[in-house]
């Protein structure tokens, strides 16, 4: 399932770059609603370019019949980044801690600067292989996208007034 949307935060776009590689920042993405704890796991930096790990869980629910495949305990991935801060472009890989041959995902996400903001657009893929209910556990996952990080844009105006 492919996925889009673009969303403003409101800071300029080095504000908004430094706190997705902030590991403060990245622990609140786990308040998100589908969303478990987050856990940072590293970041190495050569010259522009920011390597980054982080695990999440999603905590969201599945449709009826995706539990004879997949444990909701278990649904968790790390997000390897690689973050050009050049061109102000992340690209983002998934790579499921449980049921690899089930999951894929991966994403690109670009930052431009707007009228006193910074536009985020993610693109990106999300393929899961089970017979049968696969799309609709895409869709559980993806869900509303734009309203996932409309979220993520007000809890980054949160964690922005305490730094």
């Amino acid at each position: 399932m492919h996925f889009e949307v673009r969303q403003p935060f409101a800071a300029p776009l080095g504000v908004v770059e430094a706190a997705f590689l902030d590991p403060g920042y990245v622990a609140r993405l786990g308040e998100l609603p589908r969303m478990g704890p987050t856990e940072f796991l590293d970041q190495r930096r050569e010259g522009d370019v920011v390597h980054q790990r982080v695990r999440y869980r999603y905590a969201g629910p599945l449709p009826p019949g995706a539990t004879r495949f997949i444990d909701p305990a278990r649904l968790s991935w790390v997000e390897e980044s690689t973050v050009d801060l050049g061109r102000h472009r992340t690209d983002i890989r998934l790579v499921p801690d449980h049921y690899p041959n089930r999951l894929e995902a991966g994403a690109v996400m670009e930052l431009a600067p707007g009228d006193g903001a910074t536009v985020v657009t993610v693109r990106g893929d999300l393929t899961v292989h089970i017979p049968l209910v696969g799309g609709r556990v895409e869709r559980a996952m993806v869900g509303d996208v734009g309203d996932e990080y409309e979220a993520r844009a007000a809890l980054f105006e949160e964690w922005l007034k305490d730094h």
